[in-house]
C-alpha cells in the first residue's frame, strides 16, 4: 500500500467517530474488533488453505481467559463464586491470545493431516466441544448465565468514562473505535510481514500444492501447525476485546457455529488471501444487520419481532449473508478485494478498455 491510501485510511479512522454516532458507531467499533479475528482466519484459510469452522470456540477461549484473569470473584448471576484475579489489560489481553493459541495447537495436529471438507468437519467439532466446556465450567465461565468481562482500561482510564481530546468529548464507542483501530493496525502490519517472510511463502506454497511444497523441502505439517497457532492467537485477542466491549458473554450460546460461519463469510466476501479484504468483509457482515434494521420502513416484509412482517431484520441479514456468498462465488471469487482491483485497473486505463 502506497503512502496515499495509508494517509486516507488514517484520515477516515480519525473522522469516523466524529461523524457517526449511536448504533452506527457501535457497529463500526465491533467491526474493527471482529476484523482482528477475520485477519487471523484469512491467514489460515486464504494464505495457507486450511478451512476452519471452529474459530468461534477459540474466540470464546480468549474471552473467558480475559474474564478469569481480569475479572472479579463476585457471583453476579452465577450460582457459585467465580474465579477472578483482577489483573490489568496488558496481562489478560496477551494471555487471551496465548491461551487460544495453545487451544488451537491441541487441535492442530489432527487438522494438519486433513484438508477441505474433512478439516471443516473436524473444526466444527471444536465449536461443540467448546460450547460444552463453556456451559459446564461454571466457576470459570458462569455457565448458562455467563459472566461479566472487565472493562478495557488504558493508562488508568476506563473506556466507559468520557474523554475530552482537543475540546472534543469522546464517548465509550468512540474510544473503543480508536483502540480497536490501533489493535487492528498492529495486527495487519504483523500478519503482512509474516506473509512476506519465509514462513509466509511456505504457507502459500502449501495452499497452492502441498505435495509439491513437500517435495521442495517444506515441512507441511509444521507450516500448518504454525498457521493454525497464529490464527488462534488472533482469535483469542479478538474474543477478549469483543467480550470486553459487550461487558458480558454467555459462551455456550454466543460463540456458536453461526458465529464461526460469520467469520468465514467475512473472509470469503472480503476476498480469500487478502488482508485488506478481510477487514472489508468484517465491515460488511457487521453493518449488514444495522442496515437491514434501518430499512424496516422501506421493505414491508421486515419487522422488529417478525409478527408484522415475514422476517426480522436479523433474519433478513442472515439471508443476505447467503446471497452475498453466492454472488461472490458466482461473479467475483476474489470478493471485495477483487472488485477493488478490477475497479482500480479500469480507472487507470479509462476511457480506454482495460
Amino acid at each position: 500500500m502506497s503512502a496515499a491510501p495509508r494517509l486516507l485510511c488514517l484520515v477516515v479512522c480519525v473522522a469516523v467517530p466524529l461523524v457517526l454516532s449511536g448504533r452506527w458507531l457501535s457497529a463500526a467499533a465491533v467491526a474493527l474488533v471482529l476484523a482482528v479475528g477475520a485477519v487471523g482466519l484469512n491467514f489460515l484459510t486464504g494464505i495457507t488453505g486450511q478451512l476452519s469452522l471452529g474459530h468461534a470456540a477459540l474466540l470464546g477461549v480468549g474471552a473467558f481467559t480475559a474474564a478469569v484473569l481480569g475479572g472479579t470473584t463476585s457471583t453476579g448471576l452465577s450460582t457459585e463464586r467465580l474465579v477472578g484475579h483482577e489483573l490489568p489489560v496488558f496481562v489478560w489481553l496477551p494471555a487471551a491470545g496465548v491461551a487460544a493459541g495453545i487451544a488451537g495447537l491441541v487441535v492442530a495436529p489432527a487438522a494438519a493431516r486433513l484438508r477441505g471438507l474433512s478439516l471443516g468437519i473436524v473444526t466444527v467439532g471444536l465449536v461443540f466441544l467448546g460450547g460444552h466446556v463453556f456451559a459446564t465450567a461454571t466457576s470459570l465461565t458462569g455457565g448458562a448465565n455467563g459472566r461479566s468481562i472487565p472493562e478495557l482500561t488504558v493508562g488508568g482510564h476506563g473506556l466507559r468514562d468520557p474523554l475530552t481530546v482537543a475540546g472534543v468529548e469522546l464517548d465509550r464507542d468512540a474510544q473503543w473505535f480508536y483502540v480497536a483501530a490501533a489493535v487492528l493496525a498492529l495486527a495487519v502490519v504483523f500478519v503482512r510481514n509474516v506473509e512476506r517472510s519465509r514462513f509466509g511463502r511456505a504457507c502459500t506454497a502449501v495452499r497452492d500444492r502441498d505435495t509439491a511444497a513437500q517435495v521442495l523441502g517444506v515441512d507441511v505439517n509444521r507450516v500448518k501447525l504454525g498457521a493454525f497457532a497464529l490464527s488462534s492467537v488472533y482469535a483469542g485477542i479478538c474474543g477478549a476485546l469483543y467480550a470486553s466491549y459487550l461487558g458480558r458473554v454467555v459462551g455456550a450460546t454466543q460463540f456458536d457455529l453461526l458465529f464461526s460461519i460469520q467469520l468465514v463469510v467475512m473472509v470469503i466476501v472480503g476476498g480469500l488471501g487478502s488482508t485488506g479484504g478481510a477487514v472489508c468483509g468484517a465491515l460488511f457482515v457487521t453493518f449488514l444487520p444495522v442496515v437491514t434494521t434501518e430499512l424496516r420502513g422501506v421493505f414491508p416484509f421486515l419487522s422488529d419481532t417478525g409478527s408484522g412482517g415475514l422476517v426480522t431484520g436479523d433474519h433478513f441479514a442472515v439471508l443476505l449473508y447467503g446471497a452475498a456468498l453466492v454472488a461472490v462465488l458466482a461473479i467475483e471469487p476474489r470478493g471485495l478485494a477483487g472488485l477493488w482491483d478490477r475497479t482500480r485497473a479500469a480507472l487507470r486505463t479509462w476511457p480506454l478498455r482495460p
